[in-house]
């Protein structure tokens, strides 16, 4: 028996959400409000069972998420051995307790209705050292654009080590030529514009300038994603996709080079649609591989992966 009758049911409605096993961390399906006996009506309909296989047991695993507007989260979802779990997570602390059975949840998914909170003694807190624990709860639009903070980031990741090679090369072929040993000085000066970032910044410039007013809407676990001009983007189906070609000059295994994370990739359809292309300044490689079936994806080695026309 489901415990029901002993609980006053608030009359209010929460923010509610479902997330599945191929989902990643901010992907959300069913969001709306909800009242306490229809939370439990989604509660009991919940494929718990099918969601455990495959599963990696985290804080993005399969299970039914209530928000307030404070906001807090509280989030049934699968655990080990056959059990579940309740997470409350204030915004700051974590806190988690082990179920047997969902129906030991709703006394608290009650409380919450009826205070917007549970009652932390009950409850385990968790360590959140260097755990990004909002990601998991928070609803992420997957919108993919060439902001300033995108551009930041990805040179950090892409050009950081090129800018120590800089300051290494360039101070040396100053000091070469005030020596008179010009050669020297060549030398050091290609190196610091080679190594120190010179390809990094005109593939960038290159990027910037085809993706500025491109968007990508695409999560792993939707099965539609959008691409196009920012105010226009156009649907299409993952289903569809024949292959996709990841261009760039980093082939698995190898060392790969300077300008490694700089990629383009191509996608085919199956149907009548044409050919795409966008680049890694508009989603980080790791981030757009592990949204697509791998099966479909192939590296293709290009020492320069510039874009331009012809690669639309």
């Amino acid at each position: 028996m489901y415990y029901l009758a002993s609980i006053i049911t608030p009359m209010e409605k929460l923010a509610t959400k479902t997330q599945y096993v191929h989902f990643e961390p901010g992907e959300f399906t069913d969001q709306k409000l909800r009242s306490y006996g229809e939370v439990i009506a989604l509660i009991e309909a919940f494929p718990w069972e099918k969601q455990r296989e495959h599963i990696q047991i985290g804080l993005t695993n399969p299970g039914v998420l209530i928000e307030t507007t404070t906001p807090t989260w509280l989030k049934l979802a699968v655990y080990y051995n056959g059990k579940f779990v309740l997470y409350f997570f204030d915004g700051s602390s974590l806190y988690s307790k082990s179920l047997m059975v969902p129906s030991e949840a709703y006394p608290f998914i009650a409380a919450y209705f009826d205070k917007g909170t549970v009652e932390p003694a009950a409850f385990k807190k968790e360590n959140l050292l260097f755990k990004h624990v909002a990601e998991h709860f928070i609803t992420n639009d997957f919108e993919y654009r060439v902001t300033k903070k995108r551009i930041i980031e990805f040179l950090r990741h892409s050009s950081l080590i090129n800018f120590f090679y800089l300051i290494a090369f360039f101070p040396l072929a100053v000091f070469a030529m005030f020596r008179h040993n010009f050669i020297v000085a060549i030398i050091c000066l290609v190196m610091a514009l080679l190594f120190g970032g010179l390809v990094n910044l005109l593939l960038l410039l290159n990027y910037y300038r085809y993706m500025k007013p491109k968007i990508l809407i695409m999560s792993k676990g939707n099965e539609s994603f959008w691409y196009g001009n920012f105010y226009n983007p156009r649907r299409y189906e993952k289903n569809k996709i024949e292959h996709i070609d990841i261009v760039s000059s980093y082939i698995s295994n190898s060392k790969g080079n300077f300008w490694a994370e700089f990629a383009i990739y191509k996608i085919y359809f199956s149907n009548n649609d044409k050919p795409i292309a966008f680049t890694s300044l508009l989603i980080d490689k790791g981030d757009f591989t592990s949204k697509l079936n791998k099966a479909i994806q192939k590296e293709v080695y290009e020492t320069f992966p510039f874009f331009n026309d012809a690669t639309m």
